[in-house]
């Protein structure tokens, strides 16, 4: 998504113009630095934002495992979360803002998957099989002040550039790792056999999951984070749009609980906790931890207008995952219509626009209850 926010001051008067490119799959949640950044006159702008996506499950159902949707991929199964909320106004010649940012990134399994949601929904081992047991997770929370500054030139051949760069400092509000590596062999369907770690590096870790003798502290985290957004347009209406959100940043966290848990070739039952009666060796500390926060990206290019219509090809990334979409674009005046289609999630996301006001959603399924994808972001500006 890219929303130009340009100010003009006259007389008594300021005025705040946006504009709007949607994506099936917003990764940066419309934060882009050169978007919606009110940096002179008397206006304000906000923007609130959220996208979920999850291979094997509803985003609904996370709690549940899926529930009766339960479908994971054979291979590994992702799942990726941006929430992002800020309120800008324009102080010193800059955009300023006060920001609020949530995350988390995920990669799991088939197999553990299989034996979580077996364990919740009371569904035995399969005899004979064998578990191979992977996963990753991060998260964080935090709030922080953002400062922007967006830049214009007028080019040759009446194309123009506009530059946002953005620095975010952020206090972490809750922040955690996870990992979780084994096999076990399922001798019965109530019981297997075999040998797994499972690392949890977790502000707000339960106090029955940590050892009561080890001092936690009080986790706490400083952090910072940098972006940029890259706009070129032609006056026939070429448009090229690239963003990064955390170009640049991490997370410096103190007095973070840690909890090692080794089974090695231990007997688990089949129970919703699946480690009760096995024979588990704890470690707990507390730890230091600097988290890098990845970076996302967006790239989208729109044709000159025909007829009023616009063809819109993007692509959002993180870590190794890409969602290429393709899309149209209709503008009368201030009003606009995108409608843009993602490739790898087959989602679809509708945006409208009028004069200072934008609502985009995303989904992939016409119930929300069963949608792996699902996503919205609201942009408003109000100038005096």
């Amino acid at each position: 998504m890219s929303v130009k926010c340009v100010t003009r001051v006259g007389v008594g008067t300021a005025l705040l113009g946006l504009s709007l490119s949607a994506t099936a799959l917003d990764l940066i949640a419309g934060s882009g630095a050169a978007s919606n950044c009110p940096t002179s006159g008397r206006s304000v702008a906000a923007t609130v934002g959220a996208v979920a996506w999850l291979q094997p499950a509803p985003v609904t159902t996370y709690d549940d495992y899926g529930g009766d949707y339960y479908a994971p991929d054979r291979a590994s199964n992702r799942g990726v979360g941006i929430g992002f909320a800020e309120i800008a106004a324009a102080g010193f010649g800059l955009c300023v803002g006060a920001i609020y940012r949530h995350e988390y990134l995920g990669v799991a399994s088939k197999d553990l998957l299989d034996v979580l949601i077996g364990s919740r929904h009371d569904q035995p081992f399969n005899p004979g099989r064998t578990y191979a047991l992977s996963m990753d997770f991060s998260a964080f929370q935090a709030t922080g002040l953002r400062l922007r500054k967006v830049f214009e030139y007028d080019l040759r051949k009446s194309w123009s550039l506009k530059i946002g760069v953005g620095a975010s400092f952020l206090n972490g509000e809750k922040g955690q790792q996870q990992s979780i590596r084994g096999d076990i062999a399922a001798n019965s369907g109530s019981w297997a056999t075999g040998t797994a770690n499972w690392l949890r590096v977790q502000s707000d870790l339960d106090a029955d999951d940590f050892n009561p003798y080890v001092t936690r502290g009080d986790p706490r985290a400083l952090g910072y984070s940098t972006d940029l957004e890259l706009i070129l347009r032609s006056s026939s209406g070429w448009e090229a749009n690239f963003a990064v959100m955390d170009l640049y940043g991490s997370l410096h966290w103190r007095d973070l609980p840690m909890s090692v848990k080794q089974l090695d070739n231990a007997q688990i039952a089949h129970n919703e906790n699946l480690d009760q009666n096995a024979a588990v060796v704890g470690l707990d500390s507390v730890i230091s931890l600097k988290r890098r926060i990845e970076p996302k990206y967006h790239l989208a290019l729109v044709t000159r207008p025909l007829h009023g219509w616009s063809a819109v090809v993007s692509d959002d990334a993180v870590e190794d995952l890409h969602f290429p979409a393709i899309g149209v674009r209709h503008r009368a005046g201030a009003h606009s219509v995108d409608l843009s289609y993602d490739l790898r999630t087959e989602a679809l996301t509708l945006a409208v626009g009028m004069s200072a006001l934008r609502l985009s959603l995303s989904m992939d399924n016409s119930d929300p209850g069963r949608a792996n994808v699902l996503g919205w972001v609201l942009q408003s500006a109000y100038a005096w």
